[in-house]
């Protein structure tokens, strides 16, 4: 295929993902992100699996290893902030995977960028698509005007080109029941590499600590059957919400509820899977999370778009047209999308999240028994599992 011109909307894992190995491909790449920089900090995501050949490739593994947070400590708390039950999570020590503040590998995916031919264009976003037949005419925000032989569309759950492409978001959404907001407390426990988790029916707070140890990030999740009419971006009303869900509420919650009322750096969003019968129509493709979410139950959303945006790039290098690049891209990717999201099922996300009392005391008894599982006796457990690897002959972990 020619030397493709292509434009990257958004500078997430995805997207970075992307436009290195599109440009490692020999494509002209483009990226253009809304926010004014890169954004740091955040919540532990993992790598796992296929993924970790992935960033093996791109020279970054040791660097990510170096900064594991191997070997967590969990506390489940009760109403007076005793410890219930403690343990240790040994399985990202006992393998290849890597479990991660979420802004050290947006910096590292972006150091890769900048040492690349990749033009990176903060504070703007897509306006307008024009899909011809040899490509897509393209105004941003901004006012910019450009054309390229095809679009990416790396820019999340809530993604501006699904919507410009495929129509409104709500199409494509599936609502698991849980919604949470994150922000940063100061770390008033002296907190090192460690949770505290405690629960009250269909309510969570939670607090984790990584290496920094100033602050943590803070989680107050709540179940609810009806999905918030909220909007992602109404930070006013995500507070107004959550302090409602939580004004009765023990243990730390009350010490996040103030800090929550102070600062203006939250993430608010639900549990929800995106769900679509195709990623691409005429000359824009979707990736990761703007394709095919699978909330962050499943703890696979980061590897996941990794390993979307490797495949699109190595398929779109391999055929003769960029449709049979999208047809091989779905081919091999969609199946493996899929059995991430249907893995929610089955993967008990009520022990995380309780909704009543008796999953309460289920989710503790079975923490109480990991309180003695160590990286040493965790045994021969083969802990790559069919949700990890996906059957792509240059992602085999073999």
């Amino acid at each position: 295929m020619k030397k493709l011109k292509i434009l990257v909307s958004g500078a997430s894992i995805a997207g970075l993902t992307s436009a290195y190995w599109l440009n490692k491909k020999g494509f002209e790449v483009t990226i253009v992100e809304k926010a004014s920089k890169i954004r740091g900090g955040g919540y532990p995501i993992d790598v796992r699996g296929s993924a970790i050949n992935i960033v093996k490739m791109m020279g970054i593994y040791d660097e990510l290893k170096a900064q594991n947070l191997n070997n967590m400590k969990f506390k489940i708390l009760d109403n007076d902030n005793s410890v219930i039950s403690q343990f240790t999570d040994a399985t990202m020590k006992a393998n290849e995977d890597i479990e991660i503040p979420r802004g050290d590998l947006t910096t590292a995916l972006y150091k890769c960028v900048e040492e690349n031919d990749i033009n990176l264009i903060f504070n703007d976003s897509i306006k307008t698509m024009n899909h011809l037949d040899d490509g897509v005419e393209i105004e941003l925000e901004s006012g910019k005007q450009g054309s390229y032989d095809l679009v990416v569309g790396a820019d999340g759950i809530h993604s501006n080109t699904r919507k410009l492409t495929f129509g409104e978001e709500s199409q494509f959404t599936n609502y698991l029941g849980h919604c949470f907001t994150g922000f940063t407390v100061e770390n008033y426990l002296d907190m090192y590499k460690e949770g505290m988790i405690y629960s009250e029916p269909g309510r969570t707070a939670i607090m984790y600590a990584t290496e920094n140890k100033e602050s943590v990030h803070a989680f107050l999740i709540f179940s609810d059957e009806e999905e918030p009419s909220v909007n992602h971006r109404d930070i006013e009303g995500h507070k107004k919400l959550v302090k409602d869900k939580f004004k009765d509420v023990g243990g730390i919650a009350p010490n996040l509820l103030e800090t929550l009322e102070q600062t203006e750096d939250i993430y608010f969003d639900t549990t929800t899977q995106i769900i679509m019968d195709q990623w691409a129509e005429n000359r824009a493709v979707l990736v990761g999370d703007a394709a095919h979410a699978p909330s962050f139950l499943t703890g696979q959303g980061s590897s996941l778009a990794m390993i979307g945006a490797y495949i699109l790039a190595d398929e779109l290098e391999n055929n003769n047209s960029i449709k049979d690049a999208f047809i091989a891209y779905e081919k091999y990717m969609k199946p493996f999308a899929e059995i991430n999201q249907n893995a929610v099922e089955n993967d008990g996300s009520s022990i995380l999240y309780p909704k009543n009392d008796e999953e309460i005391e289920k989710r503790n008894a079975i923490l109480k028994q990991m309180e003695n599982i160590t990286e040493e006796n965790m045994g021969s457990q083969d802990l790559i599992d069919i949700t990890r690897v996906i059957d792509y002959p240059k992602l085999n972990n073999d």
